[in-house]
């Protein structure tokens, strides 16, 4: 991987802080700087090497080693947490990942291809007595902001179908949002590498006009939206839950949720264009609305009922995470 180093030139009298301010001297007639020597020696930066000039939104100037054209690879040692170490791996951007083990057990094996199974482009390339190799494949093309879009549509339409479900009584909608809640889970994970190999490919990251604080955000949002799709399963399951056991959902929270699923699903709409758009204020408006919302719904906490309370906490919590979609709209 390679590191983006920032070179900012503000004039400040006389004063030079070694590694952050450098001073201009002028030679036949062109400017130059000197590269930090601590830099140039931790990445091996040498005589004749090629560095990514750019500026940003600023106007700060940015000198970025070039990519490297070999593929990242890690090993991993086989252990408990195969599958855990294998997500990290896949989300730290490596391209290749080795796992060695003495003798592989079923047990083993079934973790790394439930991973490969899991995480989107990962794939079993070579198999042997003391080792498996996996290669992340037809990923590095993939837009970010495709990748995104699709996330937002399937939570938009899980957020519908939740609701929906218990409105209509209808436990197979409820199943359907929970096994779409895989999908959203891959997505996300293949947004959080896209986000960190771009960190490390200036390159790339300009030509898709975005900056460092960009993918900061959108690596947040990213993940704000997950959650909303993690709490419809579990609004999901809780449902499913109540009907099993042969109880149905109050009337009051019915007519709440029927009352209020299309303001849900539009607040929704509102706070992912206020964070696109930075619009202060569709957001600040998406705001009141939900406010609005979590107020009424606060109403019909007064009860004792354990499974209706993680109803109503499944809904409120959802409400929360689409208000904290807006705070990123600045």
């Amino acid at each position: 991987m390679w590191i983006i180093e920032r070179l900012v030139f503000r004039y400040e009298g006389e004063i030079l802080k070694r590694g952050n301010i450098r001073r201009i001297v002028e030679i036949g007639g062109s400017l130059y700087i000197a590269l930090p020597k601590s830099w140039t020696k931790t990445y091996n930066v040498k005589k004749g090497d090629l560095l990514y000039v750019t500026l940003d939104s600023s106007g700060n100037l940015i000198i970025s080693r070039m990519p490297s054209t070999t593929m990242n690879k890690v090993t991993i040692y086989a252990d408990g947490l195969i599958k855990e170490r294998l997500i990290a791996a896949y989300l730290k951007g490596y391209d290749v990942m080795e796992v060695r083990f003495k003798g592989m057990a079923d047990e083993e094996r079934g973790l790394i291809e439930e991973a490969s199974r899991f995480l989107v482009g990962l794939e079993i390339v070579g198999e042997e007595r003391d080792r498996v190799i996996l290669q992340c494949l037809g990923t590095d093309n993939i837009d970010v902001h495709c990748l995104m879009k699709r996330m937002i549509h399937l939570t938009r339409s899980m957020i519908n179908d939740a609701l929906s479900a218990i409105c209509d009584g209808n436990i197979d909608l409820s199943n359907l949002v929970i096994q779409r809640d895989d999908k959203v889970d891959r997505l996300y994970f293949l947004v959080v590498r896209h986000v960190r190999r771009l960190v490390y490919n200036h390159e790339k990251l300009s030509s898709y006009n975005l900056t460092p604080l960009d993918l900061m955000d959108f690596r947040l949002f990213a993940k704000i939206v997950e959650e909303i799709a993690d709490y419809c399963e579990k609004l999901s399951q809780d449902y499913i839950m109540l009907r099993k056991k042969g109880r149905g959902v109050p009337d009051e929270l019915v007519e709440y949720i029927r009352d209020s699923k299309d303001d849900m699903v539009r607040y929704f709409d509102d706070a992912v264009k206020s964070f696109f758009n930075k619009n202060l204020e569709l957001a600040l408006s998406t705001r009141i609305g939900l406010d609005k919302l979590r107020k009424d719904l606060s109403k019909l906490y007064d009860t004792e009922d354990v499974i209706r309370v993680l109803l109503l906490a499944k809904v409120d919590s959802m409400i929360g995470l689409i208000e904290d979609i807006t705070d990123l709209s600045a």
